[in-house]
């Protein structure tokens, strides 16, 4: 029966001990994806601020492409006189030029604003995927709590079986010598 006893208990602690170890791999899995997550947040951030920045810069260039047009169609609509069709077509294929580098930057600001857009969403999951580790964080260390509780209970368990067993080892060996 002792030894039946201890066999039981050494099963318990052996699978304490094996839960214990998986849980402690579980946390270092689940805190290293935290950082990784973390990691890519601040690269978006920066890949975000500079987006931004290169959004400010094209819309200066916008501006400066605006004033350029409007200038020239001041001086169109300033020598728009039959005697002057050299100007005019010079002033004209300005115009075209001014035309065709106003819609090259407004499509590399619509593709800029639109990777903003996509980066902006990819740090929003990352956060919402950092929020739901977190929590899970939470959840293990609690579990890890109650898990160390339940050792330390059934730690306590087997110091009061080992006295009785104690005892009872003594008394048998007294009733032994007494008869």
């Amino acid at each position: 029966m002792k030894n039946q006893w201890r066999t039981t208990w050494y099963v318990m602690l052996w699978t304490l001990h094996r839960s214990f170890i998986n849980y402690c791999q579980q946390q270092t899995l689940q805190r290293s994806r935290a950082c990784l997550l973390e990691v890519k947040a601040d690269e978006n951030a920066v890949t975000i601020e500079h987006l931004r920045h290169e959004r400010s810069l094209l819309v200066v260039e916008h501006k400066k492409l605006q004033q350029r047009f409007k200038k020239t169609m001041e001086v169109c609509i300033l020598y728009s006189c039959p005697t002057t069709v050299d100007l005019l077509s010079h002033t004209a294929q300005q115009m075209d030029r001014l035309r065709e580098e106003q819609q090259v930057s407004q499509k590399s600001h619509n593709g800029r604003h639109h990777a903003l857009d996509l980066q902006k969403l990819k740090i929003e999951e990352l956060k919402k995927a950092l929020t739901d580790q977190g929590d899970m964080l939470q959840v293990t260390e609690a579990a890890q709590i109650r898990a160390s509780a339940t050792q330390a209970w059934e730690h306590e368990q087997g110091v009061v079986v080992a006295t009785l067993e104690a005892n009872l080892a003594r008394i048998w060996r007294s009733a032994e010598t007494l008869g």
